[in-house]
């Protein structure tokens, strides 16, 4: 009771509050925010059916987000989504590989994201 965990991977934020996490530190909530609220606050109520749904849906982006090193992949998700101006990245950081950019590029447009 005096231990207070919170998931800080995407991947395993279902497993965690499943189990009785009591929050998430996350890179796709920067894209969809609402979905990791939603799923967040489902699972800390125990209504780990809807939870899970979610979770299930964000699967393929939460991949995409940590195909390379992060930030790189948000930093180009969040640009290609119209929230940030610029995809300029400053050392040691680069920019995702063209294979990894394009993959990023498929996620934003099959998840409809835009800027809010």
């Amino acid at each position: 009771p005096d231990l207070v965990v919170i998931s800080g991977e995407d991947a395993i934020n279902y497993p965690i509050l499943s189990y009785g996490g009591k929050g998430v530190i996350s890179v796709t909530a920067n894209l969809l925010p609402d979905q990791i609220s939603q799923l967040t606050h489902l699972a800390m109520n125990e209504e780990y059916k809807k939870a899970k749904l979610i979770n299930d849906n964000l699967y393929t982006i939460n991949k995409t987000l940590f195909c390379e090193s992060n930030p790189i992949p948000i930093k180009a998700a969040m640009y290609l989504a119209g929230l940030i101006d610029t995809l300029e990245y400053r050392l040691p950081l680069c920019k995702p590989s063209k294979e990894n950019f394009k993959k990023i590029e498929e996620v934003i447009k099959n998840y409809e994201i835009k800027g809010f």
